[in-house]
């Protein structure tokens, strides 16, 4: 994506912004109505994951503006972003199987999205939530 910019320095709104917005606002709102861990609210992120990873991965490999220059940039967060996936997954796996039950989380083994129930316990914060990790996966494509 390139930004376009007014000589201010401000972006300025095209319709793929605008329709970009409205996807977004529209994924958070019908992913913060949804319960949690079931079947909706996961293809709902498959719905975001797939196109933001498709983006990232077309993007040419270049300079990063502000960004010191390496020899590979796109080589470094690849690793860098693969350690935290794992290391996320691992902790996941560990705390999932060592539950009571598959249904049932536990305080002594916390998956994430046990850690984060009483935070999202109402839909608008459901809401910001899916709207920010939307974003920031945007972002994180973008750069």
């Amino acid at each position: 994506m390139t930004v376009e910019s007014t000589p201010s320095g401000r972006a300025v709104l095209t319709l793929r912004r605008a329709v970009i917005g409205v996807c977004v606002l529209a994924a958070a709102w019908i992913g913060s109505g949804l319960e949690d861990q079931t079947w909706p609210p996961t293809l709902i992120v498959l719905a975001v994951v797939i196109p933001v990873g498709l983006l990232s991965f077309r993007r040419p490999v270049g300079p990063v503006p502000g960004m010191v220059e390496t020899e590979h940039p796109l080589r470094r967060s690849v690793v860098f972003w693969s350690v935290l996936l794992t290391a996320g997954l691992i902790w996941e796996a560990y705390a999932f199987f060592n539950q009571p039950s598959i249904l049932v989380g536990s305080w002594e083994h916390p998956t994430l999205s046990e850690l984060l129930h009483p935070v999202f316990e109402f839909r608008s914060a459901k809401f910001v939530g899916w709207v920010l990790w939307i974003w920031a996966g945007l972002r994180m494509a973008r750069s």
